[in-house]
């Protein structure tokens, strides 16, 4: 130390000894994070392709460990005739179907014999990823885009997909609807909109920030809100392009639990499962974000219990989902095992509109319903009245990210003129939801279907429900005993 005390050098070290060392260690992790961000690395998420023995023998090989270049953006957007999609029934949308089929398609059609059939627009396909790491099984995702720059967002997120997650690319198929009048970019590579360098480095496992990049690039201006969307048409597309014997029908951002396609793989091979007009029910809970996500249904019981999760849409509309009877569920077979019918959904239900999976001679969703409300409900309504029973499944379950509010589904700030305008000439006042409006039509919609739904079956909503309990829990315990 003394010879220190007469060397610059040594006392400027030993002075600075914790500065200089921080600083070591930021210049260490700024490499670590460049280093992550140059790699291609070969998965987005934590679950390892399960199908990897068959793609070793399938023809088609999804090389998951090679880089994006700009260069690939010439390889966009793939050749599709826009003249030749369908037309839907009532001449409204352009259909696509099979626009990207899974590379697996086929080996998983003959594998499982229920299939996971679920639609979104544009801003909400992120989740997908999550789904299929989840599932494990195939997926049939039908999106609806209304603008060329959305077509151009939906193939840079299906390229990234393709790139980081090889379960995406072996086990989800792609159909594309777009509005009749749909207007397509005249060639490829005619706007300054693909030179867009971050799309083809981006790091994996970030699929959200990722979607989130695209939109704030080709649209700054965001969707517009009041625009309606066809919820049905597509939930129809998703469903008719599974081929399984079973159709497990969701939405977009609904996450099943993990390794459902082989619980309910299982339970189709049961006693319990030959019924030939049931609709299985599977509870979905709204989940806090910051908590991770439940690996049981005791762990899902115990985020409830604390308040980290409740019921889908309890806040929203809480009847949707009250026929479920989560009371009943968590009271019962709370333990891990194969899963089994918990209960008959109360004979009681009103506008009742569960997720559940059933065989595809269930009846189509009504595409007169455009937009928000009603939309489910009228489907499960026309089911019931055709004689189909519910019935809640447990131990399985699915969960919605974030505890959602009304206030959370109000119309969102709208940032320019031009939006502003869109939504007054709609008719909905500054700040207001457009939910409430296509709610309020499609009651009038709603209103005129079960009229003629009645009419047709030649009986009345109550006394299709005087069915008595007695006879639900018989019609339970003989499904249970085989």
């Amino acid at each position: 130390m003394r010879w220190c005390t007469s060397n610059f050098i040594c006392r400027f070290l030993h002075r600075h000894t914790l500065a200089i060392s921080a600083f070591f260690i930021i210049l260490v992790c700024v490499n670590q994070v460049l280093h992550f961000k140059r790699s291609a690395s070969p998965t987005c998420y934590q679950i390892v392709s399960p199908f990897i023995s068959i793609q070793s023998n399938h023809t088609h090989n999804v090389n998951n460990n090679r880089s994006f270049s700009s260069n690939d953006a010439k390889a966009i957007p793939p050749a599709i005739h826009w003249s030749q999609g369908r037309l839907d029934n009532r001449r409204m949308l352009k259909i696509y179907e099979w626009v990207w089929a899974g590379s697996l398609w086929e080996e998983l059609m003959n594998r499982f014999n229920v299939c996971l059939a679920t639609q979104g627009s544009i801003d909400r396909i992120a989740s997908i990823g999550e789904v299929s790491e989840k599932w494990l099984g195939p997926i049939s995702l039908a999106v609806y885009i209304r603008t060329s720059d959305e077509w151009i967002i939906l193939n840079l997120f299906n390229i990234y997909m393709q790139r980081c997650s090889a379960l995406f690319t072996q086990t989800v198929s792609i159909h594309v609807a777009v509005p009749v009048n749909y207007e397509p970019m005249n060639s490829p590579n005619d706007s300054s909109r693909f030179e867009f360098s971050p799309w083809y480095d981006h790091p994996c496992g970030q699929p959200s920030e990722f979607l989130s990049l695209l939109m704030k690039k080709l649209l700054p201006d965001g969707i517009d809100q009041g625009a309606l969307y066809p919820q049905n048409h597509m939930r129809n597309i998703a469903r008719k392009t599974c081929t399984t014997s079973w159709v497990f029908m969701t939405d977009v951002d609904i996450i099943p639990r993990p390794n459902s396609s082989l619980l309910l793989q299982e339970f189709y091979e049961s006693p319990s499962s030959k019924c030939s007009k049931c609709a299985f029910v599977i509870p979905v809970y709204e989940l806090e974000r910051s908590a991770r996500y439940p690996e049981t249904k005791r762990q899902l019981i115990d985020y409830a219990n604390s308040g980290l999760a409740r019921q889908f849409h309890l806040k929203i509309y809480r009847f949707g989902h009250w026929a479920t009877n989560y009371s009943m569920w968590v009271s019962t077979y709370i333990e891990e095992g194969p899963v089994q019918i918990s209960h008959m959904v109360d004979p009681r239900m009103n506008h009742y509109e569960p997720f559940y999976v059933s065989s595809d001679v269930i009846p189509a969703h009504d595409e007169r319903f455009i937009g928000y409300g009603f939309t489910r409900s009228s489907q499960v309504l026309e089911a019931r009245v055709t004689g189909w029973k519910f019935l809640v499944l447990t131990p399985i379950f699915a969960i919605h990210w974030g505890l959602q509010t009304p206030q959370s589904l109000r119309q969102p700030i709208l940032r320019t003129p031009q939006q502003i305008a869109q939504i007054r000439m709609r008719g909905y006042s500054f700040g207001a939801n457009p939910r409430k409006s296509q709610n309020s039509h499609n009651h009038i919609v709603y209103t005129d279907f079960v009229a003629e739904l009645m009419a047709k079956k030649n009986i009345s909503v109550a006394r299709h429900r005087k069915k008595s309990i007695q006879q639900q829990r018989k019609d339970l315990r003989n499904l249970r005993t085989g």
